[in-house]
């Protein structure tokens, strides 16, 4: 129980940084969020760019933008059904899922640019 101010500041201090550590971490994760899809984003532009200049040598998605999983998936034969194309990707064909660099939230771990 608490007998004096003192203590009662020092409560209430660790609940305010509690409060801003957790604010941080939200905003953190935003942006992290928002770093991979610039990412994802600057890959699919790059492999566009090397389609077009004839030295991709692999099929290339047609994707501009942030990672379409489930574009990935019609594109490669794969059946999404109910779950996530991100997961059925991964799941089915981890060479495929390797060869897009992003973070990947299932395995946590980031697939570095190529």
């Amino acid at each position: 129980m608490i007998n004096n101010g003192f203590e009662k500041e020092l409560l209430k201090k660790q609940h305010e940084l509690r409060s801003e550590i957790e604010l941080k971490e939200r905003v953190l994760e935003s942006l992290q969020n928002e770093i991979g899809e610039k990412r994802e984003a600057l890959v699919n532009v790059s492999r566009l760019i090397e389609y077009e200049d004839g030295d991709g040598g692999e099929k290339v998605s047609t994707v501009i933008g942030p990672l379409n999983w489930a574009a990935i998936c019609r594109e490669n034969g794969l059946i999404v059904g109910g779950d996530s194309a991100h997961r059925v990707v991964l799941k089915n064909d981890p060479i495929l899922h390797s060869r897009w660099p992003h973070y990947c939230t299932y395995e946590k771990k980031g697939f570095p640019l190529k």
